[in-house]
């Protein structure tokens, strides 16, 4: 199965949603330019992962709605936030991006 790009899947979204996830994605790709970027249709996102060794392991994660985007990170619990800006459970955390 061909590999989704990240436009295609955000088609079906408002325009200010797009948007929204490409600032979103472009963070990430920006923040680590290592990272693999791939559509998860069932998960309804698009996700990353970073090479480790001959492996990936899932980090991160861009998921449109239609009033909103989440950006997430899998082990977000770990990371520091003075400002309070992240919100989520142990196991991920999450920011919302309103559009």
């Amino acid at each position: 199965m061909d590999p989704i790009p990240p436009e295609l899947f955000l088609e079906g979204y408002p325009p200010g949603i797009r948007s929204a996830a490409g600032r979103l994605c472009a963070v990430v790709t920006q923040a680590v330019p290592d990272a693999i970027e791939r559509v998860r249709p069932g998960w309804r996102l698009i996700g990353y992962d970073v090479p480790v060794g001959k492996r990936t392991r899932y980090f991160a994660f861009v998921a449109p709605e239609v009033e909103h985007v989440h950006l997430g990170f899998e082990y977000g619990a770990w990371m520091t936030d003075p400002d309070n800006l992240l919100h989520g459970a142990p196991t991920s955390t999450f920011a919302r991006c309103v559009s």
